[in-house]
């Protein structure tokens, strides 16, 4: 049983160092660089609503004219409730799109033009016409 704990405990503190300074400091630069027009942050959980600093430059990537793609556990409510509260966001539900059907594909398919949309109306050099 030591070492398990032990072990736990080095995994928590390995993920909250790996989590700052990768994660964080990626953000940071995303939000800093000019060059970058999207920031995909996969599953936001419960481990980095526990961060100090991540709701804090969470707003401030979605203040910013970035796109931004994010995947949030329908469990995070009040999370998707910030998300979907803004007039300028589009909430895509997952789980009534099983993978590999054809709902899935479409959905996919809307996601991708609703990026590209905005990308190309935010950033109108960047379009291909």
């Amino acid at each position: 049983m030591k070492v398990k704990k032990g072990f736990f405990r080095i995994f928590i503190i390995r993920t909250d160092l790996d989590f700052e300074n990768v994660g964080m400091n990626t953000l940071h630069h995303a939000l800093r660089d000019p060059d970058i027009k999207i920031i995909a942050i996969d599953e936001i959980g419960k481990m980095e609503l526990f961060h100090p600093d991540f709701l804090k430059i969470l707003d401030r990537i979605i203040d910013s004219d970035k796109i931004v793609l994010a995947t949030v556990s329908y469990k995070m409510k009040e999370l998707l409730a910030k998300f979907g509260n803004r007039s300028d966001a589009l909430i895509f539900n997952l789980e009534n799109a099983p993978k590999d059907t054809r709902k899935r594909k479409d959905l996919k398919e809307k996601i991708l033009k609703s990026i590209l949309k905005k990308l190309f109306t935010f950033h109108p050099k960047t379009s291909p016409g």
